[in-house]
């Protein structure tokens, strides 16, 4: 068997990540690139706030966090696809994206992402 330290591993948060990302796309609607990762992702976090500062901060606040687990930014971040997705479901079952309910592009596009994919 070969020496397997150093290779990079592969795992379910490869896809929170992801999902992160097409998240962040979506809200700062631009796509992020492959600069963005090398740079720094909490900067484009920084970014969707100042973007956001504008929102009601009911909506702004828990998406930032949720952006920041599923980005792996977090102490405790999302260790899979199905963790990421629960954390969704209890934002909106405690109204934080109430406001944009009736928007078929709020937050709740992520959703068909979730339906979609897992």
């Amino acid at each position: 068997m070969g020496d397997e330290r150093g290779l990079a591993r592969i795992d379910a948060r490869n896809d929170v990540v992801q999902l992160g990302t097409v998240a962040l796309s979506m809200l700062l609607g631009r796509a992020v690139t492959l600069t963005d990762f090398q740079r720094n992702l909490s900067t484009l976090l920084d970014e969707f706030s100042a973007m956001a500062a504008g929102s009601p901060s009911a909506f702004a606040a828990p998406l930032r966090v949720w952006l920041e687990h599923a980005l792996q930014l977090s102490p405790h971040p999302y260790r899979s696809a199905a963790d990421a997705q629960q954390a969704w479901k209890d934002e909106e079952r405690r109204g934080a994206f109430e406001p944009w309910d009736k928007d078929p592009d709020g937050p709740h596009i992520l959703n068909r992402s979730f339906a979609g994919t897992y």
